[in-house]
């Protein structure tokens, strides 16, 4: 006799037909489609929560702010970044952990740049964990010299409006985004509070690659 495969746990069920959360994701879908024609906001709205932008776009204002050596901006590139970097870090385990199938109406649209072994899972929802992060992350970074209620009113509304299109198109139950939101959230004090990269450090690690650069 041969060894056999360790068997795959099977996925989670999805959620009941009949429960509260079931119904409610069901009607804000049937709602939407009721009355809009296209699925194109929903689909927009989608392509801003995704995580590939956002990693490219911490990318693209990383490397300019340290090659010109401006320590604030660095600073706060650095910071999104990572926070986008513990965001896959507390997301995935949770997927694997609670294998919850998405809905069984979902949108037909294949949503792209995914990682299937991970993304085909619906609890919780990543992209409500990445913009619940990154509307507290700017929230906290971008207020000073402003209206400190307009950044957090602007990435309140975006969250909002992303959760609700996450269930609209069908990828997500309720309970789905909620706890999602509550993930980001905490994502985000996981950052600014306990792993956040100080000015001064960033400061340290420009001089050390100036001079490194400098004895080349």
């Amino acid at each position: 006799s041969g060894l056999q495969k360790p068997k795959t746990p099977p996925p989670a069920p999805s959620a009941p037909r009949r429960s509260l959360d079931y119904r409610l994701s069901h009607l804000i879908r049937t709602t939407y489609n009721s009355i809009f024609a296209t699925t194109l906001p929903l689909h927009f709205l989608e392509l801003t929560g995704h995580g590939v932008p956002w990693i490219l776009l911490s990318l693209l204002l990383l490397i300019p702010a340290a090659a010109n050596s401006s320590i604030l901006a660095t600073t706060t590139a650095l910071n999104l970044l990572l926070g986008l970097i513990t965001d896959l870090l507390l997301i995935a385990p949770l997927k694997l952990t609670f294998r919850r199938p998405r809905p069984d109406y979902e949108d037909s649209t294949k949503q792209r740049g995914t990682v299937e072994a991970v993304d085909q899972y619906s609890f919780p929802s990543g992209h409500c964990s990445r913009g619940a992060f990154v509307a507290c992350y700017a929230a906290a970074v971008l207020s000073h010299g402003l209206d400190t209620r307009v950044v957090p009113a602007l990435g309140m509304a975006w969250v909002v409006a992303l959760a609700m299109s996450r269930v609209a198109l069908g990828r997500h139950y309720v309970s789905d985004v909620v706890a999602g939101v509550a993930l980001g959230v905490f994502n985000a004090w996981l950052v600014l509070e306990v792993v956040y990269i100080a000015p001064e450090l960033v400061a340290r690690a420009l001089a050390i690659v100036e001079t490194l650069l400098a004895d080349r």
